[in-house]
């Protein structure tokens, strides 16, 4: 079995006139923390987007778990990122009309009825986890941002992923919170092996990483 959880060669994107990475190559090893760093607008989120399939490069290749998503279709894009892949956005990306546990469910929307029971049980314990045990059943409007970024790591894995990209995760929480979310994120690695790749501006936080990565204009720092 490979170490490498996600190889990027020589990978190009730009959007209109703007050339946001120029010639990215590298390699995230499998079971570690992998932290990305850099300035706004220097293209650690479009990184991001590539690695998750919901960007395309316009040049070079991305391998994501042993498999090139570079133009695959969107339909296998969906089901590697549901069965493999947690991710957490920055806007967080909850639905409205539902409540915070049943946000946290939508990746099991597929599971049979014998696993239902099991992923619920899941989710309350991630709720419980984040510190929400009072919220799981408050949609996102009645939810502060620091609550509903909340929702949306626990949303992230309730898969147990192989893999997790995280963008700026602990930006919208207080001091403690942040600390304990990274604590969670941290041990998915210890306990199931799961990859964590994540952009930060915090030293702090990119300190805890096995490797950092920076980029700058678009370009890997040496």
């Amino acid at each position: 079995m490979t170490d490498i959880a996600v190889r990027i060669d020589n990978v190009k994107k730009r959007y209109g006139a703007v050339e946001i990475l120029r010639g990215v190559s590298l390699d995230v090893s499998t079971a570690g923390f992998t932290a990305v760093t850099g300035k706004s607008g220097s293209g650690k989120s479009t990184l991001l987007g590539l690695i998750s399939g919901l960007e395309q490069p316009d040049h070079g290749r991305v391998l994501v778990l042993g498999t090139d998503i570079s133009g695959l279709p969107d339909e296998e894009l969906a089901e590697l990122r549901r069965r493999a892949i947690g991710i957490v956005f920055q806007g967080f990306n909850l639905i409205p009309s539902l409540s915070a546990l049943e946000n946290v469910l939508l990746p099991t929307a597929f599971v049979d009825k014998a696993a239902a029971a099991s992923c619920r049980r899941r989710g309350m314990e991630l709720l419980v986890q984040v510190g929400l045990s009072d919220r799981m059943h408050h949609r996102p409007a009645a939810l502060s941002g620091g609550e509903q970024q909340r929702v949306a790591i626990a949303r992230a894995l309730i898969n147990e992923p192989a893999m997790l990209l995280a963008d700026e995760p602990t930006g919208n929480l207080d001091e403690a919170t942040g600390a304990a979310v990274l604590d969670l994120l941290l041990g998915l690695g210890k306990d199931v092996g799961t990859t964590l790749l994540m952009v930060t501006h915090d030293r702090d936080i990119a300190a805890k990483a096995d490797v950092i990565i920076e980029i700058k204009d678009g370009r890997i720092e040496a």
